[in-house]
């Protein structure tokens, strides 16, 4: 980081770019989670075998 922070870091200084990554990482994995947690149809079976 510190390399890249003397190489260019007016660049991303400017336009934000740690800011934009984090922001679509943050989102993603969001995204995951809801989908992972609660968008997937339960299936009886394997209710079945975790309350075993």
């Amino acid at each position: 980081m510190p390399v890249l922070n003397a190489v260019a870091g007016s660049f991303y200084d400017n336009n934000h770019v740690f800011f934009v990554l984090e922001t679509i990482c943050v989102m993603a994995f969001a995204v995951s989670f809801i989908l992972k947690g609660h968008g997937l149809v339960s299936d009886p079976e394997l209710d079945r075998r975790a309350a075993e």
